[in-house]
Formats: C-alpha cells, sequence, structure tokens
C-alpha cells in the first residue's frame, strides 16, 4: 500500500507526500527478521531515486542508482548485457553529475547551517542503509574498481568521464561535449 502511495505521489508530484511515503516504508522494511525480495527493493530504490533527482540531491541519486545496479547484478539471473549496460550507464551519469564541493574552513563550518546540513545527509544515508553519508569520491571509487562499470559503458560516456575526471584542456573539452550531447539525445530517445 505504501509503495502505491509513493507511485501517486510521484505521479501527482506530492514531493513531501512522497518522501513521507517513503520514510514509513523504509520504517516497514526493518521491522521484519528478513530482508524484503530482491523485486521489492528494487521497486523501492528506483522511486525513492525519483524522489531524490527531484529534490535536487544529486548524492543520494547516484546512491539509489549504484543500490539498484547492484541489486540488478546480482539477484536476475537473466539479465542481458545491453540492460547492464543501461543500468552501468545510468550509475555513471548519476555519479558524474554531483557537483565537486570545496571543504569549508573557519567561520563556514561552525555555522547551524553546516550542522543541518550533516543532519540531513544523515538521515537519507540511514533511508538507503548506509552508516554514513557518501561522498562522490567514494562513489566514484566503487563504481570502477568494486562494480567495474567503465568496461561495461558505452565508449561516449568512457570519452566524459575521461573528459571530466582527467582531461584539463577546456578547449578540446567543449567540441567533445558538443559531440557528447550529440550521443545522448539519440541515447535518451532510444
Amino acid at each position: 500500500m505504501r509503495i502505491y502511495q509513493l507511485d501517486i505521489g510521484i505521479k501527482i508530484e506530492l514531493w513531501q507526500e512522497a518522501f513521507k511515503a517513503v520514510e514509513d516504508i523504509h520504517f516497514l522494511m526493518n521491522l521484519p527478521k528478513r530482508s524484503p525480495p530482491p523485486k521489492a527493493l528494487s521497486e523501492f530504490y528506483s522511486k525513492l531515486g525519483v524522489v531524490f533527482c527531484r529534490a535536487s540531491m544529486d548524492l543520494f541519486h547516484s546512491c539509489t542508482q549504484h543500490k539498484l545496479f547492484k541489486l540488478t547484478r546480482d539477484n536476475r539471473k537473466n539479465l542481458s548485457q545491453q540492460e547492464l549496460s543501461l543500468l552501468a550507464s545510468r550509475m555513471l551519469i548519476s555519479t558524474i553529475s554531483i557537483p565537486i564541493t570545496q571543504v569549508k574552513h573557519g567561520l563556514g563550518k561552525m555555522l547551524d547551517i553546516e550542522n543541518a546540513l550533516l543532519e540531513k545527509h544523515q538521515k537519507m544515508a540511514r533511508l538507503l542503509d548506509l552508516e554514513r553519508s557518501p561522498s562522490r569520491s567514494s562513489l566514484m571509487q566503487d563504481m570502477i574498481s568494486r562494480y567495474g562499470a567503465l568496461r561495461l559503458v558505452a565508449k561516449p560516456l568512457i570519452k566524459l568521464y575521461n573528459l571530466i575526471e582527467t582531461e584539463e584542456n577546456t578547449l578540446k573539452m567543449k567540441v567533445s561535449f558538443e559531440l557528447f550531447f550529440c550521443f545522448l539525445n539519440f541515447f535518451l530517445n532510444f
């Protein structure tokens, strides 16, 4: 019933109600001694990813994509290479799209805003059954070394990854981004 409530909240864009449903579902999933079936978990993470995406919580949206990739890869026996590539591509794009933030020092670190943000991140991490809030670098490292996602994604996405994470020539980057966005339009309309 709560998943249905979450689905309706997403469809009619009542994001606070959708988030309340997410919290209820998480609470109910942690009540029994055994974990929910993988299909229910997959549906939950998929819908939670939509909520995080609409709330512009890029870090946690990426976490849901990581969870979906791992859950699907580990539990579906008849997973095609194309489906695995699509999941890895979504995981890569969501991880790359996390803004690179600067560490604050001094007065900015002492403000209550920092503490409120930290509490919010811890709450979101608990919804994803994580011990602590992840970082962009930890997600990137997991994606590359733990999941081996770079060998599963399309070549243009690997080029995008290399441009963003390793290249420093901005003029070269502009031309490559234009080519990439042409590919991305095709990929999303496929």
